[in-house]
């Protein structure tokens, strides 16, 4: 079965590591929107991926700011696991990473085709994924990087499958501020969609979980019996459709490596 990390008395699942809560602030300090995101390494650093509309306070869609007084995100906090716990998992100490440099530029790293609406793709979505380099943490913070190259078959993501979506919806976490797994649905053809990019999902997602990796989850049946649990990382989750619809939209594990610099 799955692989539990812990002490033997205290273990979660492996992929309950990945998911981050995080919380945007305000110039003035003052929390913003509760969202989640994961870590990936790449050439030596680390990232936090997460949506755009996260540290841009902006929809993706319409540009427009999300907070009703029009304030936007100045900084982030990340709830770390922490390198000082009893069972080896379970604790967690917060680091706040400004969104922006000293020059006011923006820290996050969008996609270099963030937007390719034109002619031919003008009702397809903006690329709703970036990714923010770690500068604020040290050896009492645990990273737990997502191996974001481990990508599912397109067998294992047709319509109907089942996927998992781990995050915190409306902040709130399972025990001891683990995320909570929202399973759902594969809602389209992966293959179908123009841009290539993205899919759908059907899901009761909510408010909170944007940015939480979607993982497919298989059980197989192997030769002697046993039956082995095969997870891979099929995407970011970032929202729903408009409307009351249960549709979500998962920007595809491909995109986060092109966020990332090249080496």
């Amino acid at each position: 079965m799955t692989q539990k990390i812990g002490d033997g008395t205290y273990s979660v699942d492996p992929f309950s590591l990945y998911s981050l809560r995080v919380v945007t602030h305000s110039l003035r300090g003052n929390p913003m929107q509760a969202a989640t995101g994961f870590v990936v390494a790449h050439d030596g650093a680390h990232y936090l991926v997460t949506n755009w509309h996260v540290p841009s306070g902006r929809d993706s869609e319409s540009y427009a700011l999300i907070d009703p007084s029009g304030r936007k995100p100045h900084s982030i906090t990340i709830y770390h696991h922490s390198a000082i716990t009893k069972h080896g998992i379970g604790a967690w100490t917060l680091r706040e990473e400004s969104l922006y440099g000293l020059d006011g530029s923006q820290r996050w790293i969008e996609h270099s085709k963030r937007c390719i609406k034109d002619m031919d793709n003008w009702d397809e979505y903006n690329v709703d994924v970036v990714a923010l380099r770690l500068l604020e943490h040290d050896d009492k913070v645990r990273l737990y990087s997502l191996d974001v190259a481990r990508q599912p078959s397109l067998a294992s993501l047709a319509p109907g499958l089942p996927i998992s979506i781990v995050g915190y919806p409306f902040g709130q976490s399972g025990a001891d501020m683990f995320p909570i797994w929202k399973t759902g649905h594969m809602a389209s053809d992966v293959g179908a969609h123009t841009d290539g990019r993205h899919f759908l999902i059907d899901a009761t997602t909510r408010d909170g979980m944007s940015g939480s990796p979607v993982f497919s989850r298989r059980w197989l049946l192997q030769d002697d019996g046993r039956v082995r649990i095969d997870t891979a990382f099929a995407g970011v989750y970032s929202g729903r459709l408009r409307g009351d619809t249960e549709l979500g939209i998962v920007w595809s594990a491909r995109m986060v490596p092109q966020l990332l610099p090249a080496t």
